[in-house]
């Protein structure tokens, strides 16, 4: 009995973790990021991008980290929502010809909550989640890019915050060059894998027991 709870609680983690767990946290500093501007008419012209390699899996949903960048609004007000994109490899820059996932929400439509640090101005750092129902990405490394709506186009968008971790290897596109630049540097976000294989393998846990119990007795009874 106990190697049977060994092994299926092992069975429960490597379902529960999966391999595809992306996970690069912010800097202590929320000044530092990178501008992430949904289109060319917004102040800041430049869109964010970051890449991550996995095992392949099930996606269940994506987290980052940023703030606004105005120096007159501290929140997210000017903001309509966010849009997020998964983009294949070009080894240096994204490929912009493979879109493995494209979504364009709302605030409402995101889990928001503040993290309690600032910039300077007062500008408050957010974590933000969108749940995802349904993704499967393969083995291979691709490119995340997260980018600010805004309601009218102030001197705003959205700060993607920097992160120590990750593999020093980003890129930018500035709209008014139509061109990738690769940078030295890493953002905050994370990519999470589907649990509800671990759910259910918990869940049946209790009967697999019971199963056992019944065909012992039944064993014992012949």
């Amino acid at each position: 009995m106990r190697n049977a709870v060994s092994a299926l609680g092992l069975f429960v983690s490597s379902l529960a973790f999966g391999g595809t767990l992306v996970r690069q946290l912010p800097g202590a500093n929320p000044e530092e990021g990178y501008f992430a501007a949904a289109t060319a008419n917004q102040t800041f012209q430049t869109r964010a991008s970051d890449d991550f390699t996995i095992t392949g899996g099930p996606i269940t949903a994506i987290g980052w980290w940023g703030r606004n960048s105005s120096a007159t609004v501290h929140d997210l007000s000017n903001f309509a929502g966010m849009d997020i994109v998964i983009w294949g490899n070009s080894v240096t820059n994204p490929d912009t010809s493979q879109v493995y996932f494209h979504k364009a929400v709302t605030l409402a439509q995101l889990s928001i909550l503040p993290t309690g640090a600032e910039g300077n101005s007062g500008n408050r750092q957010y974590r933000f989640e969108l749940a995802i129902d349904s993704l499967v990405l393969g083995p291979g490394t691709y490119w995340l890019s997260i980018a600010g709506k805004l309601k009218s186009p102030l001197t705003d968008t959205l700060l993607w915050n920097s992160s120590p971790d990750g593999n020093a290897k980003m890129a930018t596109f500035a709209y008014p060059l139509n061109s990738w630049f690769t940078l030295n540097t890493d953002l905050a976000f994370e990519i999470i894998p589907a649990p509800g294989g671990a759910a259910l393998a918990v869940f049946a846990l209790p009967f697999y027991f019971h199963r056992r119990r019944l065909r012992s007795a039944a064993t014992r009874m012949v």
